[in-house]
């Protein structure tokens, strides 16, 4: 990989490929909690969303006393699919399929409906068992939560599809209830078998489209968050003392602590008026996209990664042969770690 595929690649697990054996500790847990926000949707228990986000200020800033917290993964499960089941209540996703008079005409729109529902909840389900499996991994085994996290995006995304079908046939079961007479039954039994053979039909295609969608959509994600916290290895750092005014390191600090990023502009402008003349450093800032914990502007007026920044930069290193590099950050963490 050369330095302008780095700087546009969206494949990012080829640019973690590049620099695995070069992540510290640290930089491999934050990649890690970054990810992992990715499905912080699937984890709806507000004390265990607390207690993570602590663990990821205590690795940004270099405290390394990391317990993963223990959590009812069965109670977040049925608070997940309360919620669906709540958004699809009207599509009677507990109903049993056998209720259903066969004389009324709608009735496959609403037998499909509540079929759909089902799948949905059980998606959804699904998906926030996964997200659970990625925390239970935890970041020393990064490759295995990566693959949780994608795997649950992946049914999410299904979820999601299948709620919205639900929904629609209810809709169209609920339009045509109202004209619903004794001479149209037999024509509208029939639109309602092709109604909800269409729909069905266009939210499989939906879904293909999309399972190949969230695989782009991650590795992309994982891309952005590495030209992120590692920014262009390719070149040496730079960063001058003299820029580290006093307004300076407390816009940093107060950014990476509360994760208030959409003040890194400020930030820009207070490096900016501090002399600074990098304009790698002032872009990054300024630009478009998502800014997490372990920012590497941050880190550098931190000083937060300093074996990092001063390493030969990745083009001038020589790669000792026949060495893996996926699994190398990833190495057990020193005893006090866990």
């Amino acid at each position: 990989m050369t330095e302008s595929q780095w700087l546009k690649s969206k494949d990012g697990d080829a640019m973690l490929a590049l620099v695995a054996d070069r992540l510290s500790l640290r930089q491999s847990a934050l990649l890690y909690f970054n990810v992992l926000r990715r499905v912080w949707d699937l984890l709806p228990d507000d004390c265990l969303l607390k207690k993570l986000d602590g663990l990821e200020r205590s690795a940004a800033t270099c405290r390394h006393q990391m317990q993963f917290p223990n959590f009812d993964s069965d109670a977040i499960r049925r608070s997940v699919r309360q919620t669906q089941t709540d958004i699809l209540k009207s599509c009677s996703p507990d109903a049993d399929p056998s209720q259903f008079q066969n004389e009324y005409p709608l009735v496959p729109l609403d037998r499909a409906a509540c079929e759909s529902a089902r799948l949905a909840i059980g998606q959804i389900e699904e998906a926030s068992d996964y997200a659970n499996l990625a925390v239970h991994s935890g970041f020393i085994i990064f490759q295995e939560a990566l693959g949780h996290i994608r795997t649950a995006k992946a049914a999410q995304v299904r979820g999601t599809i299948s709620t919205a079908l639900a929904l629609e046939l209810k809709a169209r079961s609920d339009e045509l209830a109202d004209r619903v007479t004794p001479r149209n039954a037999r024509l509208l039994a029939a639109q309602a078998e092709e109604i909800a053979q269409t729909l069905g039909d266009r939210a499989e295609a939906r879904t293909d489209r999309a399972e190949g969608q969230v695989t782009r959509s991650e590795n992309l994600a994982l891309a952005r968050l590495l030209r992120e916290q590692l920014g262009n290895p390719f070149r040496p750092f730079r960063f001058e003392d003299r820029w580290r005014t006093e307004t300076v390191v407390a816009l940093a600090t107060g950014i990476e602590a509360e994760r208030a990023f959409d003040r890194m502009p400020i930030l820009a402008d207070a490096i900016e008026e501090a002399g600074c003349d990098d304009e790698a450093v002032l872009r990054h800032c300024r630009g478009p996209e998502p800014h997490a914990r372990g920012c590497w502007v941050i880190d550098l007026i931190l000083n937060r990664e300093p074996g990092w920044f001063a390493a030969e930069p990745v083009e001038s290193r020589k790669r000792p042969q026949g060495r893996s590099q996926r699994m190398g950050p990833f190495r057990p963490p020193p005893e006090n770690m866990m």
